[in-house]
């Protein structure tokens, strides 16, 4: 199973420990979409533009185990939605069907667009 994040789940982030102890292998990718910085997290949503992050391989004996802690944490179904999607590695420029978390309400008028999509690349530049 692979799960696509694009936030703080992502190496380096606050909550990749989350997921860390299912990962087998982690590659750069990209999916479509929008992202916005809503202040206090990220928001994926449907769009025409990439956003970019890593693709997760989890462990095949903990795919149950490592979805309910996901599921808990982007607070699946209410505030998150996890659904397949088609994302793009950058490597191997092949298309991979993975699990995406994608935001299941309405952005806000003051919601920060990331133009980049790039989550690592704005962290940074704010300062975060």
């Amino acid at each position: 199973m692979k799960i696509f994040v694009y936030g703080t789940l992502m190496t380096g982030f606050s909550n990749y420990n989350q997921i860390k102890p299912y990962v087998e292998s982690i590659e750069n990718a990209r999916a479509e979409g929008k992202l916005y910085d809503l202040g206090y997290f990220l928001a994926m949503v449907d769009g025409y533009a990439d956003v970019r992050g890593q693709l997760f391989k989890i462990d095949a004996a903990h795919e149950e185990e490592a979805l309910k802690r996901l599921d808990r944490l982007e607070g699946h179904p209410s505030l998150y939605r996890r659904e397949k999607r088609e994302v793009f590695i950058e490597e191997t420029k092949e298309l991979e069907e993975a699990w995406v978390y994608i935001y299941n309400n309405e952005i806000s008028d003051d919601s920060r667009l990331i133009e980049s999509g790039n989550w690592r690349k704005y962290s940074k530049l704010k300062g975060a």
